[in-house]
């Protein structure tokens, strides 16, 4: 969720002001939001979208759709329905969808086609060009970093004198250097984000943590036009790893460091961090947990099987139901109205008999991160059985799969991902016992999955 800030104008940029790294805004703040005006999106032509803009001196917003289109809700739902988008379109621009069925010239010379409706284009008039599309996948944040700045009659320009530790002031002029052809202003553009990457957290609290995804996503973007993109990025793993290392990382660090771990894809350096942090024996056991989402899979599938099996050590079922539990948390709050009294949200998100094996390992919900997922909690889940399996404990794993199965007993994964996981350590005991648990739990499909992996047991038995 967005949180809803008070603004302050400066020089002419709107500046969210008090920016914190609070992922739960108060009931008057989510009722304020509730109370702005229903974001007006006119059927328009593009055409004339850009005639009213042009009127009303204004930039434009426009939506590509298709009626009936789901998806087209959704991006809308994701994206313009927040309540600080919705500020900043009544302020600052015109807001129209264009069916590109009936407006199919329009659509073509603005290189629209199949692949890109739905999607979301931001025009500046002033400037003659489109500042940027945002495509499925993308939600309010994408797009108030990519305007933030962005106001026609605004020249934006490099930070100097007292603009110059200004964070938005550097992330309008990042956009502006990332959207203009040219080496030596790609550079610029990288240098620009990575102030923001690096610095802008001293001034304004909370700014990294808000715009982190957005600011790796446009550094990884500008590798084509700057060598130093990628460099950039390392660097900071580096100093994230460097801090893990020394127990000086905080939860935030971790996540960070996680999510360049796989952005990246440097799995070697994730593999070997995780081997340094178990070398350090319970010192570094809290690092170690926070970084099993990052290296599961890697550690998993190169068979390096000590450093994940030491990253659970005796407790692999309560860090997973904890895990788990926290899905579900997340998810009740999610379903409950903007605005509801956090009382009645900690009654119902919060379960009156959580075992305190479990309890100690739940952690807060991390601001701005990737939300978890049930396929991504038994995917990582799978490849700490299989870690434990090949270290001997056999009870253990089996303990790990039978909770989740328990927990999740309609879900495919938490019974087929198990199975291939036991085959590939030539436990086939196990994947006939965890597959005929599955096919007394699963619907058609699921045991026909559940069948084909049992099919896959060598005649012999492995003997």
């Amino acid at each position: 969720m967005i949180l809803a800030f008070t603004t302050l104008v400066l020089a002419g940029l709107a500046v969210p002001h008090g920016a914190t790294g609070s992922t739960v805004t108060s009931a008057a703040a989510a009722r304020a939001q509730d109370e702005l005006p229903p974001l007006s999106m006119d059927r328009l032509s593009f055409s004339d979208a850009i005639s009213r803009a042009e009127r009303l001196r204004k930039m434009v917003v426009i939506l590509w759709s298709r009626e009936d289109d789901p998806r087209s809700a959704s991006l809308r739902r994701s994206v313009l329905d927040d309540g600080e988008v919705r500020r900043w379109i009544l302020d600052h621009a015109v807001a129209a969808e264009v069916d590109v069925d009936l407006n199919e010239h329009e659509a073509r010379q603005n290189r629209i086609g199949p692949l890109q409706t739905p999607s979301i284009d931001i025009y500046s008039v002033t400037r003659g060009g489109r500042i940027d599309r945002l495509m499925i996948g993308s939600d309010a944040v994408d797009f108030l970093a990519t305007v933030m700045g962005q106001t026609d009659g605004t020249v934006v320009t490099r930070p100097e004198g007292e603009a110059a530790n200004e964070p938005f002031r550097w992330l309008a002029w990042a956009n502006q250097c990332y959207r203009t052809e040219g080496v030596e202003i790609g550079l610029e553009a990288v240098r620009a984000y990575d102030w923001c990457l690096k610095s802008a957290d001293a001034v304004r609290p909370g700014f990294r943590a808000r715009y982190f995804e957005f600011l790796v996503r446009r550094l990884l973007e500008c590798k084509t036009r700057s060598s130093d993109a990628v460099p950039t990025l390392e660097r900071e793993l580096e100093r994230l790893a460097k801090l893990l290392l020394a127990g000086k990382a905080s939860r935030r660090d971790a996540y960070e460091c996680s999510q360049l771990v796989t952005w990246l894809d440097t799995s070697t350096r994730g593999r070997t961090l995780m081997a340094e942090l178990a070398a350090m024996g319970e010192s570094r056991s809290q690092e170690r947990r926070w970084l099993i989402s990052a290296t599961a899979p890697q550690l998993g599938q190169q068979r390096e099987y000590g450093p994940l099996a030491a990253a659970v050590g005796e407790d692999a079922v309560a860090i997973f139901l904890a895990r788990a539990e926290e899905l579900r948390r997340a998810a009740v709050l999610a379903s409950r109205p903007t605005g509801a009294a956090a009382s009645e949200e900690a009654d119902e998100a919060s379960p009156p008999d959580l075992p305190e094996r479990v309890a100690r390992f739940l952690c807060e919900p991390l601001p701005y991160a990737a939300p978890d997922t049930r396929a991504d909690l038994l995917s990582d889940a799978s490849w700490v059985f299989e870690a434990l399996l090949h270290e001997g404990r056999i009870d253990d794993a089996r303990a790990l799969q039978r909770e989740l199965a328990a927990l999740y007993p309609k879900a495919p994964r938490a019974y087929a991902l198990f199975m291939e996981r036991a085959m590939r350590v030539k436990n086939f005991e196990l994947v006939v016992e965890i597959g005929g648990a599955g096919v007394g739990n699963l619907d058609e499909r699921g045991v026909m999955r559940v069948e084909r992996l049992l099919r896959r047991i060598p005649a012999d038995g492995g003997k």
